[in-house]
């Protein structure tokens, strides 16, 4: 399986803060992505799935675009992590552990 790991992808972590509370109660948690990637360079293989989905909307149609990676066996990828191929940015699902791989589907959208 690690000669198909012919792309390289930077993956952001989904972390969270919570502010200080205001009158006593608590302010709500904040999600956020840092400016730097935390793995850099993370070896995988990236496939398109299907063909886009669009969303019709006013001003712009929304194109939901699906793709499968594989990383190594024992990566670990959460779900909703950021995932950077080539300047383009993903949305990881529920990864999947298999005996050779991990296996993850990853959701962009986009307006057009």
């Amino acid at each position: 399986m690690k000669h198909l790991m012919n792309h390289s992808v930077d993956i952001y972590r989904l972390k969270s803060k919570q502010g200080e509370p205001d009158y006593g109660v608590p302010s709500p948690i904040e999600y956020y992505y840092s400016d730097e990637p935390d793995l850099v360079d993370v070896k995988c293989h990236v496939k398109r799935q299907g063909t886009p989905t669009i969303e019709p909307g006013q001003p712009f149609h929304e194109v939901l675009e699906t793709y499968k990676l594989y990383f190594p066996k024992g990566f670990e990828i959460k779900e909703k992590d950021k995932i950077v191929f080539q300047g383009v940015e993903f949305y990881s699902n529920i990864p999947f552990s298999f005996r050779t791989h991990v296996e993850v589907e990853a959701w962009r959208v986009r307006k057009q």
